[in-house]
C-alpha cells in the first residue's frame, strides 16, 4: 500500500511541475477546445447537473446520509469522510500555491478561485473512490451497483469541469491524482 502511495504521490508531483513550468498548455488546449466544439443544449444541461454533485456541500449531504445507514458498516464512511475531508483541505492549500489561472476561454460558468487541482475532480475520486473500494471489501452484495454509479459520477464531474471551461485538462488529471492519493491514505489511518 505504501509503494502505491509513493507512486501516485511522485505522479502527482510530475504533473503539478509540468502544470507550473507550463509544459501542459498544448494538451490542456487540445481538451479545452474540444469539449467547447461538442457543446449541445442536452449536453450542457446534464454536464451542469454533475458538476454540481461535485460540491462539497452535496459530498457533506451523502456523508451525513452513510452515518444515519445502520446498515452502512462505520469503517467505511470513516474512511469516506477522511478521505473527502483532507481532499478539501489539501486542495485549498495547493490552489493557493500554484495559483494557476483558470482556462479564459468561452466559460458557462464562473469559479473565482484559482483552477489547479481540479477540487470537484479530487472530490469526486476521493469520495465515490474510498466508497467504491469500501464497498467491494464490506458490503460486496452493493459493490457492482456503487461501482457503476461511482465511476460514472468520477468521470462525468471531472468532464464537466473542463466542458464548461472552468478547469484545463490537467486539472481535472491532476484531482484525479490527488484523489487517489486521498483513498490510499484514508485506507492505511481508518
Amino acid at each position: 500500500m505504501y509503494i502505491l502511495l509513493g507512486i501516485f504521490m511522485v505522479l502527482f508531483l510530475i504533473i503539478t511541475y509540468c502544470v507550473m513550468t507550463s509544459k501542459t498548455e498544448h494538451i490542456d488546449d487540445i481538451a479545452g477546445d474540444f469539449c467547447i466544439q461538442s457543446r449541445q443544449r442536452y449536453l450542457t444541461k446534464t454536464l451542469r447537473m454533475f458538476t454540481e454533485l461535485g460540491k462539497g456541500k452535496y459530498v457533506a449531504i451523502f456523508i451525513i446520509i452513510l452515518f444515519i445507514l445502520p446498515e452502512v458498516p462505520r469503517v467505511l464512511t470513516l474512511r469516506v469522510t477522511v478521505a473527502s475531508v483532507l481532499s478539501g483541505i489539501v486542495v485549498n492549500i495547493l490552489k493557493r500555491t500554484v495559483k494557476r489561472e483558470r482556462p479564459n476561454k468561452d466559460r458557462l460558468v464562473e469559479e473565482h478561485d484559482y483552477s489547479y487541482p481540479s477540487a470537484h475532480a479530487c472530490t469526486a475520486m476521493a469520495f465515490y473512490g474510498t466508497l467504491m473500494l469500501n464497498t467491494y471489501l464490506f458490503a460486496y452484495n452493493y459493490y457492482i451497483f456503487i461501482g457503476i454509479v461511482g465511476i460514472i459520477a468520477i468521470v462525468m464531474i471531472g468532464t464537466s469541469r473542463i466542458y464548461l471551461g472552468i478547469h484545463h485538462f490537467c486539472d481535472v488529471i491532476g484531482g484525479y491524482t490527488l484523489g487517489i492519493i486521498f483513498i490510499i491514505i484514508s485506507s492505511l489511518l481508518v
